[in-house]
């Protein structure tokens, strides 16, 4: 099964990727729904994933060192 990705800002993802800290915070999102935000070292929400592993893959993929926000 094949789950699509809500919302993603690639031109987001790659200014993240080229700043100075190469961390991206993966953190549940609160609406209700059931996803998972990347977001910058700084905090900016640069993409919102319907999976854990679709966060932390993506944000691989942009060369960003994913850490678990609890």
């Amino acid at each position: 099964m094949t789950q699509s990705v809500e919302s993603v800002d690639a031109g987001n993802m790659v200014v993240a990727s080229l700043g100075v800290s190469h961390i991206a915070y993966i953190r549940p999102i609160d609406k209700g729904d059931n996803g998972y935000a990347v977001c910058s070292a700084e905090g900016k929400q640069l993409a919102v994933f319907p999976s854990y592993d679709a966060a932390f893959f993506t944000a691989r993929q942009y060369n960003l060192a994913p850490v678990n926000v609890h």
